[in-house]
């Protein structure tokens, strides 16, 4: 069984995203903030997850290390909307696997499918 979980704070965004990923997933669990990340990740123990970089409460970068430190076998992709070279070292410092800018959503099928 194939599990996701996305961590994004804008619901519009989230339903975006398990559109485009409905069917390539058997499931796909949703958490409204990185905070709820860590206890998202144990329960579901998905195969990937989205994470967004730039939340409310935390950012992506904090929960994605708080992920890679309890779970170092985890995977993260993390998802932001500025193309920034310094995005890219920051989301590769705290653990994720690749960022991609949210224009290129598309991306997504060639690295979690």
């Amino acid at each position: 069984m194939k599990r996701l979980l996305i961590v994004e704070d804008s619901l519009q965004f989230r339903h975006l995203l398990i559109d485009l990923l409905h069917g390539y997933y058997d499931k796909i669990y949703e958490c409204s903030g990185s905070g709820n990340a860590v206890k998202a990740y144990k329960k579901f123990k998905p195969d990937y997850v989205l994470m967004d970089a730039e939340m409310k409460e935390h950012n992506g970068f904090a929960a994605t290390r708080q992920i890679k430190t309890t779970y170092p076998d985890a995977r993260v992709v993390l998802l932001s909307s500025y193309n920034d070279p310094e995005v890219y070292r920051e989301a590769k410092t705290a653990g994720a696997e690749q960022t991609v800018h949210k224009e290129n959503l598309l991306d997504l099928k060639k690295i979690i499918l």
